[in-house]
């Protein structure tokens, strides 16, 4: 069975150098800066959010599936509004329509403004649909 949040994961972190899987890119949802924690205030979220079912099509034996995956770009207060929103757009271009394994496609959302927190950091939200196709059971 196919990880889309694990295979967004390790996409964005071999395709932008910046992301480091456990230093600033994490699996789940978003968590709160905590330099105890080790979760900087400067981080990416990745979070599988569902999908819908899976389509069958007559007269073949594969199935599309459309798995739903959150990436949530959070900046900092010191670096701004700015460069969370270069950030996110830079995250949107290493998925939309590029190859991840396993998936016949990828389409990611415009980067989505969500907030700026208690913190002063700003907030940005990139929907990623993934097509998956498979031979029916």
């Amino acid at each position: 069975m196919a990880d889309p949040a694990g295979d967004v994961l390790a996409h964005l972190a071999t395709e932008i150098v910046a992301l480091v899987v456990d230093t600033n890119l994490f699996r789940g949802k978003v968590r709160e800066a905590s330099e105890s924690l080790g979760i900087p205030a400067k981080a990416v979220f990745v979070l599988r959010t569902g999908g819908a079912d899976a389509d069958a099509f007559q007269g073949t034996t594969l199935e599309h599936f459309h798995p739903s995956v959150q990436v949530r770009v959070r900046s900092t207060m010191r670096t701004g509004f700015g460069v969370g929103e270069i950030d996110a757009d830079a995250i949107r271009e290493a998925l939309h329509h590029q190859a991840i394994t396993g998936y016949v496609d990828v389409v990611a959302s415009e980067p989505i403004y969500v907030e700026e927190d208690e913190q002063g950091s700003h907030h940005w939200s990139i929907n990623v649909e993934l097509l998956d196709e498979r031979a029916r059971a």
